[in-house]
């Protein structure tokens, strides 16, 4: 089993965008993590070690529900030079969402940062979150 999940792993490396964003998901989806880490940029992958420990917490129950998600299913990618962004259908609720790729070293990778909000959250933007004046509310 370990030989195919390595070959597995190399074949999508150097494929399309869509292919790796798919295999990426899909174990992110099944609580995966080390296998998704793989998929993914180094920050990625230190995101991912995270949410590894987070969801230890979360016991058999966790795992079970992960194991009956739906694969997920890849509409488009829009790419521009080493970057690329794919939009798949379904988040947690219904709608679809993206996730965010670029080339390193001839291969696809997710690329997930610290400042961008989770895959499932829409997109991040350079805007400034606005202020409520406080004295529009007496």
């Amino acid at each position: 089993m370990g030989v195919a999940l390595i070959a597995s792993l190399s074949s999508c490396g150097g494929s399309d965008e869509k292919a790796v964003a798919e295999k990426f998901l899909n174990h992110l989806n099944k609580m995966e993590y080390d296998e998704a880490k793989a998929l993914g940029t180094k920050e990625t992958g230190e995101f991912l070690d995270m949410m590894k420990q987070l969801s230890s917490m979360g016991g058999e129950a966790a795992k079970e529900a992960a194991a009956k998600k739906e694969p997920v299913k890849i509409k488009e990618s829009k790419v521009d030079g080493d970057k690329a962004v794919v939009t798949y259908c379904c988040d947690d609720k219904g709608a679809d969402a993206t996730v965010n790729m670029v080339k390193q070293d001839g291969k696809w990778l997710v690329e997930m940062k610290k400042e961008q909000p989770a895959m499932n959250e829409g997109e991040a933007t350079d805007e400034p979150a606005t202020e409520v004046d406080s004295t529009e509310a007496k």
